[in-house]
């Protein structure tokens, strides 16, 4: 038996040090058997157990840098301590030992975690059936104790992340008819003998879910993650194992405190003025989808068909994401009206229309909204006002330092923060908040009695008091919850024309509308987008329906072609029909294949100013266009810029910043769309010493023309203030990617035997 300390010496180590619990993955040998990523999944599928991985092989030292970030990604999300270690590497032997090493300490294989280990190696070097088997059944074990560790916590009794949903029934039904009329209008139409097909079907599908749902929760979650030191430690300083059963003490992370009763829930202001995180709906259900489509195909004859089709989908429960912690929409049952209402009229105001502290008067806004104001304001008492500026600033010259009017006072906070309305209504609203005091409105007199009988107040909040909008723990909480749906309907035309005469192809149109409320992948959680990071987010968690727009991806129009041509050269062909061999080898057998794509553009959202937050604390929102439709595409500028826009600033004077309540209008313009043409020349020669030999040449070019098109998502950007796609940033609608690649060709010549 080998040493563990020798071991540790001979051996490359990523650990992942966990309390009181230690497992070991092992890949050994050159990755035959089991791949260095599949290693790497099932670390991942580990979801917190996993906790030591050893990889030896000969490529580890190539794959080391590849092993150590993914490694440290798991540990960061599972709030783990990460060291690296390199010592050389370990060849199938030694990865024996280790491997036996293993069985033997751990006792009963059923209970060791073995994951991801490669038996090719082993096979080779070992040859015993039985040790292998026994790695086999631990890793099946694993397997099936993690999903019943980390999806149902069965083994407690637990209540999983959600429900079980036990009514997914998915039937389908279909038909197929091939009419056979012998005369009249039909038998014109259809044709006869079989010549037409009428098929249909529908049916109910589900989607699987859940990995990208647990990643986020997880790994952005108050209390589940965590901010670890990584040090790197000098060689006699690391851990020592001095037995098989103890685990070094610098492994383990210290025993939490004893909890305080009865356990208080930690405030905004405890956790740092301005927490947001990822939450877990517990009543997520499984999304489903009708799936829709009847076509009718017929044969025109001359080896051609002609297919037409309508196809749809629609999805129903998709996952979106949704701030659970946005602030309130309170109602007034005396005015009738709710916060978004009540605001809007003030900020068109200040924002749109210029009017300051000193320029404003009640009677500008509707008598509902005055009383709105005036019922959720707690009223100055006993000689009080309400301080102007004392919050955000006001807006305009000429401010009056104080003022009764608990309209003209709401107007105050909000104008000076204009376009932020989320921060003004969290000093409003919040105590403690940093950078507003005490919170609310301060009071004017600076009486240092405020607050005690007969004096007023020290600050005005809304009537409920404190946190009357506002989460007291949360400023943004995100979850994806089952609110989302989709509807996807197409005609799709297809001209296809089978090999005659030495040619094939098929010619494919589909004209479509998709529309959803979020296009995202789970995968992504709650920040990802495909259009832009913060994309598929719900701006307005209470009216999730004004995110409905054409999806990230649709694409009106749509052609594609595919088609195989033997070039008319050589023997028994149009052209040159009677050369010798030697010249046909040269001229004929060649053939010319190719593939074509083109789209119409691509839409996009034009989202407000990167510093504006009017609805969402967390997310600027998109702008709101104020015209019906803006001519938009790829257009080369004097300056040498490509733009979204022929006029960008004529553009971006379209567009005026979403008011609170407004989540602004997403993919309301269109980009430039897709094309590619890519095609290929080949030729093969049989040999004369074996008809089973052949040599094959191949020239590839894909863009043949070289075409530019333009990408306007930034895919590189994580806020609206570094991308072009927003009002008032410099460069606006420019440019920056490309979606196409730039002319690539290939050669290749194969023997086949």
């Amino acid at each position: 038996m080998v040493d563990r300390l020798s071991l540790r010496r001979l051996t490359g180590e990523i650990w992942l040090a966990a309390p009181a619990r230690i497992t070991r993955i092992i890949s050994c040998g050159p990755h035959h058997g089991k791949s260095l990523l599949t290693v790497l999944r099932d670390v991942v599928v580990g979801a917190g157990n996993v906790d030591v991985l050893c990889l030896v092989g000969r490529r580890c030292e190539n794959e080391s840098l590849i092993v150590e970030a993914i490694a440290r990604d798991i540990a960061i999300r599972r709030r783990q301590s990460f060291e690296v270690r390199h010592r050389g590497r370990v060849g199938p032997r030694m990865c024996r030992i280790h491997l036996l090493q293993l069985l033997n300490t751990e006792g009963d294989v059923s209970r060791s975690r073995v994951v991801g280990l490669t038996t090719h190696a082993l096979r080779r070097e070992t040859g015993p059936a039985r040790t292998l088997n026994r790695v086999e059944a631990a890793v099946r074990i694993e397997r099936a104790q993690i999903l019943k560790d980390t999806i149902a916590h069965r083994q407690t009794g637990k209540k999983g992340y959600w429900n079980w949903d036990y009514g997914n029934l998915g039937p389908r039904v279909a038909f197929a008819w091939a009419p056979n009329k012998s005369e009249g209008f039909l038998r014109k139409l259809l044709g006869s003998s079989n010549k037409s097909s009428i098929r249909g079907g529908f049916g109910i599908v589900y989607d699987r879910f859940g990995q990208g749902v647990v990643d986020e929760f997880s790994g952005n979650s108050f209390g589940l993650t965590t901010s670890l030191s990584n040090p790197i430690l000098p060689l006699d300083s690391l851990p020592r194992l001095t037995s098989v059963n103890v685990i070094p003490p610098s492994l383990l992370q210290p025993a939490p405190g004893a909890p305080s009763f009865p356990e208080a829930i930690p405030t905004m202001q405890a956790i740092g003025a301005s927490d947001f995180g990822s939450s877990l709906d517990t009543s997520l259900k499984t999304p489903y989808s009708y799936d829709l489509d009847l076509s009718v195909e017929r044969d025109l004859g001359a080896g051609f068909s002609l297919d037409l089709a309508y196809v749809g989908r629609l999805s129903h429960r998709l996952l979106s994401s949704q701030d659970v912690a946005q602030p309130l929409d309170l109602r007034d049952k005396k005015s009738g009206l709710d916060y978004f209402s009540a605001i809007q009229p003030l900020a068109r105001l200040y924002e749109l229309q210029g009017v300051t502290d000193a320029t404003f008067n009640d009677s500008l806004l509707s008598p509902a909204v005055v009383q709105y104001w005036n019922d959720m304001l707690q009223a100055p008492i006993n000689g009080g006002a309400y301080a102007l500026g004392a919050q955000t600033g006001g807006c305009g010259p000429n401010v009056a330092a104080s003022t009764t009017d608990p309209v003209l006072a709401i107007f105050d906070l909000f104008c000076g923060v204009a376009g932020v309305e989320t921060t003004a209504l969290q000093a409003l609203d919040v105590p403690f908040v940093s950078g507003f005091g005490n919170g609310g409105i301060p009071d004017a007199t600076g009486d240092p009695n405020c607050g005690q009988s007969g004096h007023p107040l020290c600050q005005y909040y809304p009537v409920g008091g404190p946190n009357a909008f506002y989460n007291q723990q949360y400023t943004s909480l995100f979850g994806l919850r089952s609110i989302g749906f989709s509807n996807y309907n197409a005609l799709q035309a297809t001209l296809r024309h089978q090999m005659s005469h030495g040619v094939q192809f098929d010619l494919n149109y589909t004209y479509s509308k998709s529309i959803d409320l979020c296009s995202d992948a789970e995968r992504l959680g709650n920040s990802g987008s495909l259009n832009f990071s913060g994309g598929c987010q719900m701006f307005n968690a209470w009216s999730p329906n004004l995110f409905r727009a054409v999806s990230d991806f649709d694409t009106t129009h749509q052609v594609n072609a595919n088609w195989i041509v033997d070039l008319p050269f050589g023997r028994s062909r149009a052209i040159a029909a009677h050369v010798n061999r030697g010249v046909d080898a040269v001229i004929g057998g060649w053939q010319l294949s190719g593939l074509f794509r083109w789209t119409s553009g691509f839409p996009y959202t034009i989202f407000n100013n990167p510093a504006d937050y009017p609805t969402d604390w967390y997310w600027e929102g998109a702008a709101m266009p104020t015209v019906a439709h803006v001519k938009s595409g790829a257009y080369h500028l004097a300056n040498g810029n490509v733009n979204l826009f022929p006029d960008p600033a004529t553009a971006e004077n379209v567009f005026s910043p979403a008011l609170p309540g407004q989540v602004g209008v997403r993919n309301f313009v269109r980009g430039d769309g897709f094309l590619g043409i890519d095609l290929g020349l080949s030729k093969r020669w049989k040999m004369p010493w074996n008809e089973n030999h052949s040599l094959a040449l191949r020239w590839e070019v894909f863009n043949v023309t070289n075409s530019t098109r333009f990408d306007f998502n930034d895919q590189n950007s994580s806020s609206a203030s570094e991308s072009n796609n927003s009002i008032a940033v410099p460069n606006f609608g420019n440019y920056s990617h490309l979606m196409t690649n730039p002319r690539v060709m290939q050669f290749a010549l194969r023997y086949e035997f």
